[in-house]
Order: structure tokens, then sequence, then C-alpha cells
């Protein structure tokens, strides 16, 4: 199978290579009058068959205006509230956790000895009912 598909393959590089000498070398001029006798052919064969324009009008513009509205609607509204939102979030915590930041050191170790209460009450609570 290789066999065949390499003498093919050098057989169309021959043939190709013996055509081009005999239109472009051997007879000056049979290009350019072939061209222009059929002028269609070569516009189709020189905009490659126009497989580009097709991809671009079948797949690509499809692709590009589903994944616009999929921008407008999904993440407009969704990703881009959601991250907002967090980001407010955030931000409301620490306007309230600033408000606990007084400097003064005798809040801090009132707020030290609320939570040792806190804990204490946690652990005879929990022996007296048995959990």
């Amino acid at each position: 199978m290789d066999i065949v598909l390499l003498v093919v393959s050098v057989l169309a590089v021959a043939i190709g290579f013996v055509a081009a000498y005999w239109i472009y070398i051997r007879n000056w001029g049979l290009g350019a009058r072939l061209t222009s006798s059929a002028q269609w052919l070569y516009d189709i064969v020189y905009n490659k068959y126009y497989v580009d324009e097709a991809y671009t009008e079948a797949i690509v513009k499809p692709l590009r205006m589903l994944a616009s509205a999929l921008t407008d609607t999904v993440e407009e509204r969704s990703i881009d509230r959601a991250v907002n939102g967090l980001a407010q979030l955030v931000g409301l915590a620490g306007e309230g956790l600033r408000r606990l930041q007084t400097g003064l050191v005798r809040n801090y170790a009132l707020a030290i000895f609320a939570g040792i209460v806190a804990v204490m009450i946690y652990f005879i609570v929990r022996s007296l009912w048995g959990l």
C-alpha cells in the first residue's frame, strides 16, 4: 500500500512538472491564452474553489452570532453579576470589619474575653447535655 501511494505521488509530481514546463517554458504565452479563454475556471481555481468564503458563511458567521448572543445573555447577565455581587459582598464585609478595628487595646481585650466566655459556655452546655 505504501509503495502504491509513493508511486502515485511521484507520478503526480512528474505530470505536474511536465505540464508546467510545457505550458510556461516551452510554449511561452500559452498560460495567458488558456487563462483568458477559460476565465471563469481560472477565477474558481484562483479563489481556491471559494472554500474559504463558503466556510466563513456556513460555519464562522453563525458561530460568531451564537457567541455574541451568549456573550450578551450569559456573560453580562450571569457572570458579570456574580463577580460584581461578590465584590460588593467583600466590600461590605470590609466596611463591617473596619468598625471592629478601633486601635484601642481595651476593646481587643474585651473581644478576647468574650471569646473565652463563649468557648467555656459551649463546653459547659455540651457536658451537661451529653452532646
